[in-house]
């Protein structure tokens, strides 16, 4: 049977879901980051199909140690689709002659994207669930990282601090401080009630990393040969070990730092950020002799030209709140990182010129 994954375009959904005549202009999206709606009949929705949906759609996030749901997802029958068409991010599920499955964006607002899915039954609805949800979750998380970032009011001094110290440039909400600034090393901290965020961003030099371990003295993603890899996966928490006793210290310095949980495995993926090969690692932290701990997502970007890794680690203190929501803020600040090197790098805009 062919798999089908091919982009649509807005007539498919007109005929789908019964819309009204388009306006000439497309009005703002609506919707908080991290949020979906799905427009499915109700019997669908109560039986394998919207088990399928959830499944996907509402999977936990990794990394954290109370289950929260990826998306948070709300149902919408076909009947009222054109009191919710405006919202940024919509799954359509729908049976019909014709099979197909696509991404369409902007359709009826900006910024907006679209995932539809059409069969002739609820068995090649459910097969295209199974072959075509993980690339239109992809491009939700990737659409959402980007609304994110265009949210976010930035400090520009903050940029030009990272940019002296490391030769890089982050978008840093207002509300995140520079609490700790060393040599190649920064502390940036968000504190508001009840919750507490941090990034920790520094560098690791090529040739610091020993012979022999998975992560050589070049491209990370080379020499990962599984995505559990055991070596790296220890070579990442000996690091985070040793900044956390270093830099992030408790109550009593001496006895009490920042270390990586030892009971959870950590996650590990390879990607790309800002054109240059990433590794991902996902896991939970605590404070040595005493009770406080959280999640992290630690990045370390392999920087070529500068013979190093710029390693940037993201964590979490709020007790008794959900995370995702947090998690997902310093993983989008970290993805709109750039380097001064970069074709497009405007140095004028601080104020410098190349060299």
């Amino acid at each position: 049977m062919k798999k089908i994954f091919f982009f649509v375009v807005a007539m498919m959904v007109l005929q789908a879901c019964k819309t009204t005549k388009e306006e000439d202009y497309k009005r703002a999206s609506t919707g908080a980051v991290n949020s979906l709606y799905v427009v499915v009949s109700n019997d669908m929705w109560n039986g394998k199909v919207g088990d399928k949906i959830r499944s996907y759609f509402a999977a936990p996030v990794e990394g954290l140690s109370v289950e929260e749901p990826m998306f948070s997802i709300k149902q919408i029958p076909p009947s009222i689709f054109a009191d919710t068409k405006y919202s940024r991010n919509l799954l359509i599920i729908q049976k019909a002659d014709e099979d197909a499955a696509g991404i369409s964006e902007d359709l009826y607002a900006e910024p907006q994207q679209v995932a539809i899915i059409k069969g002739n039954s609820e068995e090649k609805i459910l097969e295209l669930l199974d072959i075509n949800a993980p690339k239109m979750i992809e491009n939700f998380r990737d659409h959402e990282v980007l609304e994110a970032q265009e949210r976010m009011i930035t400090s520009e001094s903050k940029e030009k601090a990272l940019l002296n110290e490391f030769g890089i440039t982050l978008k840093l909400p207002t509300t995140y401080i520079i609490t700790t600034q060393k040599d190649k090393f920064f502390w940036i901290r968000r504190q508001i009630q009840k919750y507490e965020g941090g990034l920790l961003v520094y560098e690791v030099p090529f040739d610091s990393v020993p012979k022999g371990e998975a992560v050589k003295s070049k491209m990370i993603a080379d020499s990962l040969p599984t995505p559990v890899d055991g070596q790296l996966s220890d070579f990442i928490v000996s690091m985070r070990d040793s900044i956390g006793k270093a830099h992030v210290p408790g109550r009593n310095p001496e006895t009490m730092y920042m270390i990586t949980e030892k009971g959870f495995a950590p996650s590990i993926k390879t990607l790309t950020i800002d054109g240059r090969e990433a590794v991902e690692s996902r896991g939970l932290w605590e404070m040595k002799n005493f009770i406080m701990g959280g999640p992290y997502v630690n990045y370390m970007i392999a920087d070529e030209a500068n013979n190093r890794y710029i390693v940037i680690d993201g964590f979490v203190f709020a007790p008794s709140i959900d995370k995702r929501d947090y998690m997902f803020e310093l993983e989008a600040i970290v993805k709109s990182i750039k380097f001064k090197e970069d074709a497009d790098f405007d140095l004028k805009k601080y104020g410098l010129d190349k060299k």
